[in-house]
């Protein structure tokens, strides 16, 4: 959402803003991050739905809301942020609505990078295993403490949050002029 503002606010063309927001998604899904967070402290049925990810879409909601109210170039930054999410809200509502077997889920999901710094560090240095990453039997919460118990999977971890800060920072450092 933030990097879709941010070439909202680049471009100051919301008809340029909106296919490259949607494509800058993807890009940035290539990027190392960490999405066990989400099973750690979700109890829900769906991700999407989770506490966590609900406060992660208010709040960059909010913040793109109040760029785009403010800057000049705000109709291209509200666009980019709503394209920028558009792929998360797509394969989000298509498996809340049990449509999760589709050409884009099946994109969105091979494009996204599979295996964080944490669970790579974790397998590779601290000779770790882990169970079947299928998210419905819980196996990504006991995923979650076996990486967590080991200091290569921390490190691993630190370094995947320490690239999402920068980039965010980066982007809103951008946004800020």
């Amino acid at each position: 959402m933030l990097i879709g503002g941010a070439i909202g606010a680049a471009s100051g063309n919301p008809f340029l803003t909106a296919p490259a927001a949607f494509a800058a998604h993807f890009v940035f899904d290539l990027i190392p991050h960490n999405d066990y967070i989400y099973y750690y402290w979700n109890r829900w049925k769906f991700i999407y739905l989770s506490p966590l990810a609900l406060l992660q879409l208010f709040s960059g909601g909010v913040v793109i809301l109040l760029f785009g109210l403010t800057h000049p170039n705000g109709l291209a930054i509200l666009t980019g942020g709503f394209f920028g999410l558009l792929p998360d809200l797509i394969t989000g509502s298509l498996v809340i609505f049990g449509h999760r077997n589709n050409f884009f889920n099946t994109l969105h999901h091979r494009l996204h990078f599979h295996g964080d710094l944490g669970e790579r560090f974790y397998l590779r240095f601290a000779g770790g295993q882990l169970l079947d990453k299928n998210k419905e039997n819980g196996n990504c919460r006991e995923n979650w403490r076996r990486i967590k118990s080991t200091g290569w999977g921390n490190l691993g971890w630190g370094i995947e949050l320490s690239i999402e800060l920068v980039i965010v920072f980066l982007f809103l450092r951008f946004l800020l002029g």
